[in-house]
């Protein structure tokens, strides 16, 4: 069900990191259904979230035949592999919204003429021009951010139960296709910490057309890194992956998702600004 409503807690967004889209934000009217629109302030804010991701690797030929557009690329791995990674969001504060769950599954890629060398491409990333994030696949348990996300995006979104919580120092997420869980993810919380301030590109396809929004973050990360996955298969750490046979499992079953991640990442308190699209 949809608020009818504005949530107008713009108050909330005080932090000094917010200043600069704030005073560039313009309005975006919106159709929702039949008989609710809203016209919300883009960039969108976002300010509590609790996020934690798992990047693992996978087959390159295999995920690439899932990709929407030839001349895009996975980032290669060593082995014939490329990076897949699952985001995991509780959203506490959304400028106009209400607090929802999201998993984000994106692969990182360059495009046709660019270099594509493993490690290389995914450290020098801030020097590619061809360089974003491809989003594979978006559960999501808020209806309304649904509509939002295929109309102004078109990104994969579908709502589905989605669990995150973090307790006695492990961070948990489990997510459903239909009634039967399709992944369910949950590691230490635990790593060095590393200051973050990142801009990216998220790329999608809305209506045949190649787009891409940026997205700012910042926010303080514990980080745990295994270089040994990038160069042998089958290590184990304490990291639990287990994907349903489902169909959405499936697909990761299909391309070959390694169980054991290159690194994981979690923080309690993310700040970011996401931006309308623009055609790639």
């Amino acid at each position: 069900m949809i608020n009818p409503k504005l949530n107008e807690n713009y108050k909330v967004f005080t932090d000094d990191f917010f200043t600069p889209f704030k005073s560039k934000q313009t309005d975006y009217k919106l159709q929702l259904d039949d008989n609710i629109s809203k016209t919300f302030k883009f960039p969108t804010l976002f300010k509590g979230t609790e996020n934690g991701m798992a990047i693992f690797l996978c087959s390159y030929e295999k995920l690439k035949k899932h990709l929407p557009h030839p001349d895009m690329n996975p980032v290669r791995m060593p082995g014939g592999r490329a990076v897949f990674a699952i985001s995991c969001y509780k959203y506490v504060h959304i400028q106009e919204m209400q607090p929802y769950n999201e998993i984000s599954f994106t692969v990182p890629v360059v495009f046709k003429g660019a270099l594509n060398i493993p490690f290389v491409t995914l450290a020098a990333k801030s020097l590619y021009k061809n360089f974003g994030y491809y989003v594979f696949s978006m559960p999501v348990n808020s209806v309304e951010n649904n509509i939002r996300g295929h109309k102004i995006w078109g990104l994969p979104k579908f709502v589905t139960q989605i669990d995150v919580k973090s307790e006695n120092g492990i961070f948990y997420t489990k997510v459903y296709d239909g009634d039967k869980p399709y992944l369910d993810i949950n590691f230490p919380i635990t790593g060095s910490k590393k200051l973050m301030h990142e801009e990216l590109s998220i790329l999608s396809v809305n209506e045949k057309q190649l787009l891409k929004a940026k997205v700012v973050y910042s926010g303080e990360f514990l980080m745990n890194t295994n270089l040994g996955v990038a160069f042998s298969k089958g290590q184990q750490n304490n990291v639990a992956l287990t994907i349903g046979d489902t169909p959405r499992g499936n697909i990761l079953k299909d391309i070959e998702l390694e169980t054991t991640p290159f690194q994981t990442r979690y923080s309690s308190n993310v700040l970011s600004a996401l931006h309308l699209p623009v055609s790639y």
